[in-house]
């Protein structure tokens, strides 16, 4: 049965224009969005020169009822520090000579530490004394992409990861460190985190100055709209029965974020193509189920049967070959759509990534 259609968000502002300011600044900053109608100020992103290095940063005058919740997590928890300060000072790396215990694996990938790799060295969380590769911790907190990090192993709460924090760890992730594509000025993008009645969305505005950080907000918006279509197709599937209907979770999310009025045209690592915007969704859905998965512990039935699990990951893979043949037409003609895998293929390693994590 077909999915009804989702009712639309409405925003106050558009969800991506110009900033009056002009100087390159990376800020969060919440505000509630209530008109009816979305409109697009921005006809062209104009590339400047490359930047060096960029980071999110978040302002001081975030609104009281919209605070982030890592924030509100540290008040009440003082003794838990940022991610920023965590990964800096509360891992211990190990020494050649003093490795973790060969029995021991990494909780993340499951592979044992005696399995020494340069690019993945194993660290030592000292809250809780547990081991863990470091690009397997970043990993982890990608997958489950929460305001607070957590020890793989135990789950304990190791750090808190503010909107910002997150936003860097998946820009660096998807486009490393340096050599960013400058915006001519500033551009505004608003992340909705939490929809009302009426289509009405509560979210952070964001402030990007490269088309990097623009494609990373990007992806964070579409994942919500991923999420409110997942749960729109799971609430039908419980009232009426049947098979979870992957295709039309697809193509809401899709409409929805289509439906915001981004230049997609115009932008460098998003491409407004259904290929490439199937292959994003069924990778963000895969994540999203299977961190909730791991998140509940295996002693914990799944409500979703196995045939539907097994026909979202058959969906996955199709959408992967289909997506990966087109990337090489796109390359064969220069095309510059081919900037597109850079965002995908991430979102498909950390989907992956959390379905190993999860034991399937």
């Amino acid at each position: 049965m077909e999915q009804p259609e989702a009712q639309l968000p409405t925003h106050d502002n558009p969800p991506y224009s110009r900033s009056a300011q002009q100087e390159p600044s990376f800020a969060v900053q919440s505000r509630l969005s209530q008109i009816e109608h979305l409109q697009n100020n921005l006809s062209n992103v104009t590339l400047g020169t490359p930047r060096s290095s960029t980071s999110f940063a978040a302002t001081s005058n975030r609104r009281a009822s919209t605070r982030n919740s890592s924030q509100s997590f540290r008040r009440q928890n003082p003794a838990i520090p940022t991610q920023k300060i965590f990964l800096k000072s509360y891992l211990t790396h190990p020494l050649a000579t003093k490795t973790p215990p060969s029995t021991l694996a990494c909780p993340f990938c499951r592979a044992p530490f005696y399995l020494r790799n340069k690019t993945n060295q194993a660290v030592q969380i000292q809250r809780c004394s547990h081991y863990v590769h470091y690009e397997c911790l970043i990993d982890h907190f990608r997958s489950r992409d929460s305001s607070v990090g957590l020890c793989p192993q135990c789950g304990d709460v190791v750090c808190t990861r503010s909107l910002a924090e997150r936003l860097d760890t998946d820009r660096e992730a998807i486009f490393g460190v340096g050599g960013f594509k400058s915006l001519d000025g500033v551009v505004e993008v608003f992340i909705p985190h939490t929809a009302q009645n009426g289509g009405v969305e509560i979210g952070d505005t964001i402030l990007c100055a490269s088309e990097e950080e623009v494609g990373t907000v990007l992806m964070r918006v579409l994942k919500f709209d991923v999420s409110q279509s997942l749960a729109g197709e799971l609430q039908r599937w419980r009232s009426e029965g049947g098979e979870v209907s992957w295709g039309n979770i697809t193509t809401s999310a899709s409409r929805r974020f289509r439906s915001r009025g981004f230049p997609l045209l115009e932008l460098r690592f998003v491409v407004d193509d259904d290929i490439f915007f199937n292959f994003l969704v069924f990778s963000e859905i895969l994540r999203a189920l299977y961190s909730e998965r791991a998140e509940a512990g295996a002693d914990v039935e799944w409500e979703l049967a196995k045939r539907d699990l097994e026909r979202l990951r058959s969906r996955l893979r199709l959408a992967k070959e289909v997506f990966d043949r087109q990337i090489w037409v796109w390359g064969e003609q220069n095309d510059v759509r081919t900037r597109g895998r850079y965002i995908a293929k991430d979102a498909h390693s950390i989907a992956m990534k959390t379905l190993a994590s999860a034991g399937r």
